[in-house]
């Protein structure tokens, strides 16, 4: 365990002084929108920022059927579900 703790820490330590992060994105059902579309409505509404470490997307609490309207409605209103139970900035959570 703490092997995998070490390994996740140097994960989300920036390398060379790099912002970037590890975004994980899981997704089963195809979604009307594509996932650079969804990350940039996420990002509009606060829910997942460009920072460095490791952040879990999971796509799998999106109703299936859903157009792009109702999709990206979904992502503004349940964007903390889906981005980790982060809330957007300036909210309490």
């Amino acid at each position: 365990m703490r092997n995998l703790l070490r390994r996740l820490e140097r994960l989300e330590r920036p390398a060379g002084g790099s912002q970037d992060g590890i975004r994980l994105i899981v997704r089963c059902d195809p979604l009307a929108l594509d996932v650079d579309r969804c990350m940039e409505i996420l990002r509009e509404a606060g829910f997942a920022r460009d920072r460095p470490g490791i952040m879990l997307i999971n796509f799998l609490s999106v109703p299936p059927g859903l157009n792009a309207q109702e999709l990206e409605r979904f992502l503004r209103e349940h964007g903390d579900m889906i981005c980790g139970g982060r809330a957007p900035d300036g909210a309490s959570q």
